[in-house]
């Protein structure tokens, strides 16, 4: 007699789906109402939405952020929803970042900071032989800044303090699919739902030396959620067994956030104690334009042995617009990545040659304008996948980048780094009915 018995697999998706989606929400209601998801104390994140995170996971941060046109399938891509299809098993992944900053600017001294965060939370298993989904949480933006000066008040003989703040941040729920369409090629839509909010706020306090000194304080938070989608496609040419060429592209054009900023306007004493109740001075609502970002590249690779990739994006951060439709003097930015990633030996007995070794060169320029110039970002990555667990079906990646980023010159400030990137993925095999006879 032939009957289908219900797999073990389904009974584990039941027990954990359940789990991980309640994970998610409440890791979504975390971040929108967090004060601060930073990365440490970075002047550049006073512009646009912040500092914008890197797109790929750990296993791509190693090797300069390259995914557009290959996949291993042993990791989820971050990058190309295209290449989703190439994970035949289920994957659990999670990924922290942390980074380590040095800001450095003429007449001032070194300042030195440190911040992480979660890097991405994502589940992904294939619904078919040529489908694969995905469903995550990852973080889009930081803004994390602090900075004092201090300025004699004009016709005053009184001296003037300045303090500027920044905090939160912009986050995506992320809903992914990848297609199989014919032998070569495949294509991958995700939809994400961003959300959070941005506080910034600036307050002056004269500097007379009584009791009567108090801080005048404008308060900004602009609050974010709306949809926004990702489109990705990737080609693979057959050059000889286990050797391809691999095409790779993903486009996110201009999207108009739904956004509101609310303004207040305070004044308290030294000791934080309200002098007289806030002021409302701004209720508006209106959108936030997130600039198009497109990325294509190339790769050769040998199959579980070499890949060698590069990579060109653009994003037209010229397109940005705040809630008040303005630019805030940004410009259009482009960088270029080159990636490498080497096993030695897939088949061996012997840990080590079982380890992906990477590393990865990214030149770009940045986004900001300062005096009519435009800060360089220069890096250098190198990364490992460490097999662990039964028969070294999950991993382990680490990727480390150290990089400069701005100048001394003009007035801006340079920003040396070291990022720090650690993911865990957990795979097995699911929603796979065996038959008995």
């Amino acid at each position: 007699m032939n009957f289908i018995q219900i797999p073990k697999s389904f009974k584990r998706a039941s027990q954990i789906l359940p789990s991980f989606f309640a994970l998610l929400f409440t890791l979504t209601v975390s971040f929108s109402d967090a004060r601060a998801q930073g990365l440490g104390n970075s002047p550049y994140s006073t512009f646009g939405i912040g500092d914008t995170y890197t797109q790929g996971y750990a296993s791509s941060a190693g090797m300069a952020d390259v995914g557009v046109s290959t996949s291993n399938g042993f990791s989820v891509n971050g990058i190309n929803p295209a290449l989703l299809v190439r994970n035949r098993v289920t994957f659990f992944e999670v990924g922290l970042v942390g980074v380590s900053r040095t800001l450095n600017q003429t007449n001032y001294e070194k300042l030195r900071s440190f911040g992480a965060n979660i890097n991405n939370l994502v589940f992904a298993f294939p619904a078919s032989s040529k489908w694969t989904l995905t469903i995550g949480l990852r973080p889009l933006s930081t803004v994390e800044y602090k900075s004092t000066l201090y300025r004699k008040v004009p016709n005053s003989i009184y001296e003037g303090k300045y303090s500027y703040n920044g905090s939160g941040g912009l986050n995506r729920v992320v809903f992914g699919n990848g297609f199989q369409v014919g032998k070569s090629l495949n294509l991958g839509v995700e939809a994400s739902y961003v959300f959070g909010n941005i506080r910034r706020s600036s307050e002056t306090q004269l500097l007379i030396g009584d009791s009567q000194d108090h801080l005048v304080a404008r308060n900004d938070r602009t609050s974010v959620g709306s949809l926004a989608f990702k489109w990705g496609a990737a080609y693979r040419l057959v050059l000889k067994k286990d050797q391809y060429l691999n095409f790779g592209a993903v486009a996110d054009f201009k999207t108009n956030l739904n956004a509101k900023q609310t303004s207040t306007f305070e004044i308290t004493n030294l000791s934080g104690l309200l002098v007289a109740n806030p002021d409302t001075i701004r209720d508006k609502a209106g959108s936030l334009t997130l600039p198009a970002h497109y990325r294509v590249g190339m790769s050769y690779e040998k199959w579980l042995k070499l890949v060698v990739s590069l990579e060109y994006d653009y994003q037209a951060w010229s397109q940005f617009r705040n809630i008040d439709l303005l630019n805030q003097s940004m410009t259009n930015t482009s960088g270029w990545h080159f990636g490498v990633d080497y096993i030695p030996r897939i088949t061996s007995t012997k840990y080590f040659q079982l380890v992906s070794y990477r590393f990865g060169v990214n030149y770009r320029n940045t986004p900001y304008l300062f005096n009519g110039q435009n800060p360089k970002d220069l890096s250098a990555s190198i990364g490992f996948t460490l097999p662990i667990g039964k028969s070294f079906g999950n991993s382990m990646n680490l990727g480390i980048t150290g990089g400069r980023r701005g100048m001394i010159d003009n007035g801006a400030v340079e920003e040396t780094y070291v990022r720090f990137n650690v993911g865990f993925s957990l795979s097995d095999r699911w929603f796979v009915k065996p038959k008995l006879d």
